[in-house]
């Protein structure tokens, strides 16, 4: 006599996990959905086993009838789920029968104002009509479905990230909004924004006059971020991509895409796909390729100390210029670049400003430890005044 079944869904901290009740059946001893279920999920642990990326467990079910193996399934596919919906098979963890909320539903992240610093998000869905149908804190089990308590929501896909969403329930500081929005829209797809500025929830909360406009694609800055001189006296370089208003290794870190910024005065966000210049790693390398064609040394043609070794002269060796020796002075170890004092000073002094032209310059303050200082020029402009309104003057600070 066949027995019957259910499927539950659970989780852990490596997102969604699909298991039997009990022991795993054996399909033939079923007919019509039931069996259509079973052989799904047979067929999916038989594709996971292959694969490099899915995994399945085994665990041995102590409390009925002792070491019994069941399959565990992780990141069922949503067809298996839907038919085990459609079946009644599927339950949750506190054994409620899963059920499927009609319809297509939208992820949209409320904004609203916690305090004069401090905004909070939560991701909430609505329906067809725009209409707001789950403001609860639900889960994602995979890129089109939500599941909250028993019920299944079949939803926008929301991209190959969608095991991160459990971050998009958060606090943010106001003055980091835009980056948080920026790695949101660079990791999920589908999703829209709604800012409600005064404190409240439920329906009011929506009551906000603040738009979001796609923008025209930014293009990011090749830029040099100056890290340290570290107890040998060496400088650590970091050549990135840079965007304007926000974190220096933003871009690099977190593989930002697009772009969010915020306008209060007019209340608009604006997303933009972000554009990557050439690597700023290349252009940094042909900067010191250039330098060291021109056969650059020091003004006695010597460095200080020259014979005594590491650490027991007052520096290094002086560069004496060519390719061979470029090799000796500059170093590269995860994305950094590590300068040998003595090629530092004299690379970075004499070349600043062609430099300053074609890279952003990040935390130059860190070249003060080599007596390097720099800063951009001003332009400061005079105009007449009285009759002689046309007439001027300009300087270069």
């Amino acid at each position: 006599m066949k027995d019957t079944f259910s499927l539950v869904l659970d989780s852990d901290d490596s997102g969604p996990l699909l298991r039997f009740s009990g022991h795993a059946p054996d399909f033939r001893q079923y007919t019509g959905i039931e069996r259509e279920v079973l052989r799904l999920f047979q067929t999916a642990v038989s594709t996971a086993a292959r694969s490099f990326y899915i995994g399945i467990e085994s665990f041995l079910d102590d409390e009925k009838g002792g070491n019994t193996p069941a399959d565990v399934l992780r990141d069922p596919d949503e067809r298996l789920l839907e038919q085990a919906v459609s079946a009644r098979l599927l339950k949750n963890v506190n054994g409620e029968t899963i059920s499927a909320a009609g319809g297509q539903y939208h992820c949209v992240l409320q904004i609203s104002g916690k305090s004069a610093a401090a905004v909070e998000v939560s991701p909430t869905l609505v329906d067809a009509d725009g209409s707001l149908a789950l403001e609860k804190k639900f889960s994602i089990v995979s890129p089109r479905l939500a599941l909250h308590n028993d019920t299944l929501y079949t939803i926008d896909d929301i991209g190959i990230y969608w095991k991160q969403c459990a971050a998009l329930w958060a606090l943010i500081k106001k003055e980091d909004l835009t980056s948080y929005l920026s790695l949101v829209f660079s990791r999920f797809t589908n999703i829209e924004l709604r800012y409600a500025t005064e404190h409240g929830s439920g329906a009011g909360a929506w009551q906000t006059s603040w738009q979001t406009k796609a923008a025209m694609p930014v293009t990011a800055q090749p830029a040099l971020l100056f890290m340290e001189i570290d107890k040998y006296e060496y400088l650590h370089v970091r050549p990135i991509a840079y965007l304007r208003d926000f974190p220096p290794e933003f871009l690099e870190n977190e593989e930002i895409i697009t772009a969010v910024k915020m306008n209060e005065t007019e209340k608009i966000f604006t997303v933009a796909e972000v554009v990557f210049p050439e690597p700023s790693a290349d252009l940094f390398r042909a900067a010191v390729a250039r330098f060291a064609r021109k056969g650059r040394m020091g003004k006695d043609g010597k460095g200080e100390n020259e014979g005594k070794s590491g650490q027991e002269g007052k520096g290094v060796k002086e560069w004496k210029g060519g390719k061979a020796d470029i090799q000796k002075q500059v170093y590269e170890e995860n994305g950094r670049f590590i300068i040998a004092p003595d090629f530092a000073k004299q690379f970075f002094s004499e070349n600043i400003f062609e430099l300053s032209s074609q890279f952003v310059l990040l935390e130059t303050r860190v070249l003060a430890g080599y007596k390097v200082s720099f800063s951009k020029p001003r332009l400061r402009l005079s105009l007449g005044t009285g009759i002689d309104y046309l007439a001027g003057s300009a300087h270069v600070e």
